[in-house]
């Protein structure tokens, strides 16, 4: 029996809203590129079109990185950020903040799940980090691809791992939960 187990929990919606936040950012290229917001845009067109090839720049440089590696190393996080900071350059602070906290949302949103299992208690990568010692537990079961986390405090916490590849067995993973659980 190990000391700890570990798992990763994928969010299945993780390619849609990739996609809405491809589609939001196009959406601000494609506005960039009309540049019919605002008069300041033309006043430096230098900056325009330095700022429109850095946009297109970026847009190649993330799909080489999807295409050659099959991930986004250079994420939207990152570029809606540049992108927010050309808006706030160009005084258009809502477009700028709009943008700023979609992109935020959208990063965790396709934040991956991590869960711990230590023998100190039990901790979920999540935003916020949520963490249970032992001691705060009833209950903890993994079952049919269903794990339950049952606090006394009457907070019940249920999660659908049955996609999720787990490198563990159900029985080694219940062995584990019942030793520490009569440690507490």
């Amino acid at each position: 029996m190990r000391d700890n187990y570990f798992f990763t929990l994928i969010n299945p919606r993780k390619r849609y809203y990739t996609l809405a936040a491809n589609i939001i950012l196009l959406i601000n290229f494609c506005l960039l590129v009309l540049g019919k917001l605002q008069p300041v845009v033309f006043a430096m067109s230098s900056f325009y079109y330095v700022t429109l090839v850095i946009f297109f720049l970026l847009f190649i440089i993330r799909f080489y990185f999807l295409v050659k590696y099959d991930r986004l190393r250079f994420t939207n996080l990152h570029f809606g950020i540049i992108v927010a900071i050309y808006w706030y350059i160009v005084h258009r602070w809502d477009i700028a903040l709009a943008v700023t906290v979609l992109a935020v949302f959208e990063y965790m949103v396709n934040k991956d799940t991590d869960f711990y299992f230590t023998p100190k208690g039990i901790k979920i990568q999540t935003i916020p980090t949520k963490t249970f010692s032992w001691q705060q537990l009833q209950n903890v079961i993994m079952k049919d691809g269903l794990l339950t986390i049952d606090q006394k405090n009457n907070k019940l916490f249920q999660v659908d791992v049955s996609d999720t590849l787990i490198p563990f067995t159900e029985i080694e993973f219940a062995q584990f939960v019942a030793n520490n659980m009569k440690q507490q």
